[in-house]
């Protein structure tokens, strides 16, 4: 009888650059893939979809305003990952960015009715106003899990 060949499963500690390349590029055609096919599942038709899509990076308008925004997610998820290597969970920053926006909204706010400070000092108080917001707002659920621990 012959023996069953086993198979073994381990962690790469090194990727070669080609290997990576090529993962990458069969994910990035497979998603386009699979959206392509939940488009026209949907009824509308994927090329067109791909078409517009593509014309983004063709304007460097629509790139610029692409960019900005993208950049508060890409921001948050930034911030995540510090927490998610961390081992610590946070599902709230868009949330989070929400409270931030509305405090520095305020900030401006009292500036342009109230007169409330110097213009020189409108941007730092913005900048604390947004992350004393977003940072009362995880406040309850960071209390929880501190009692948890």
């Amino acid at each position: 009888m012959k023996p069953v060949p086993t198979v073994i499963v381990q962690k790469r500690l090194e990727v070669s650059r080609k290997v990576s390349t090529v993962t990458s590029a069969f994910f990035i055609m497979l998603s386009f893939l699979v959206s392509g096919i939940i488009f026209e599942a949907m009824g509308v038709s994927a090329a067109e979809t791909f078409i517009v899509i593509a014309s983004i990076f063709a304007s460097p308008s629509l790139l610029l305003q692409a960019i900005l925004r993208g950049l508060p997610i890409g921001l948050a998820a930034l911030g995540l990952s510090v927490a998610f290597r961390m081992n610590f969970w946070n599902i709230g920053a868009e949330g989070q960015i929400y409270m931030g926006m509305f405090a520095a909204t305020g900030v401006i706010l009292l500036h342009t009715f109230q007169g409330f400070l110097p213009s020189v000092l409108v941007f730092p108080a913005m900048l604390l106003a947004s992350f004393l917001a977003g940072g009362l707002y995880c406040l309850l659920p960071a209390i929880l899990k501190a009692k948890q621990a």
